[in-house]
């Protein structure tokens, strides 16, 4: 290898930690929000199978689960009161 290319890629490594050191925050916020979607969509798929009787119709889609990644477990209560209402 060249010392061009290790040159190159020395500096794109510390750019790349640099930028991670200064966009944590963000990066930790994404994780989370990332995170508390998963655990909504968990909960959601668990609510779905054992609410048959009760007649919640909860789906899986991109809204419920963006809803709960930013509220948590009072979005989903926020679901359940919305499902009441409209249904």
């Amino acid at each position: 290898m060249s010392d061009a290319r290790v040159l190159l890629g020395v500096l794109g490594v510390l750019l790349g930690l640099t930028a991670l050191i200064a966009l944590r925050r963000a990066a930790l916020a994404l994780l989370r929000f990332a995170l508390r979607a998963l655990a909504g969509g968990g909960a959601l798929a668990a609510l779905g199978t054992l609410s048959g009787p009760l007649g919640l119709n909860l789906g899986i889609n991109w809204f419920n689960l963006a809803l709960l990644g930013f509220l948590g477990a009072p979005g989903l209560g926020l679901l359940l009161l919305l499902n009441w209402l409209l249904a």
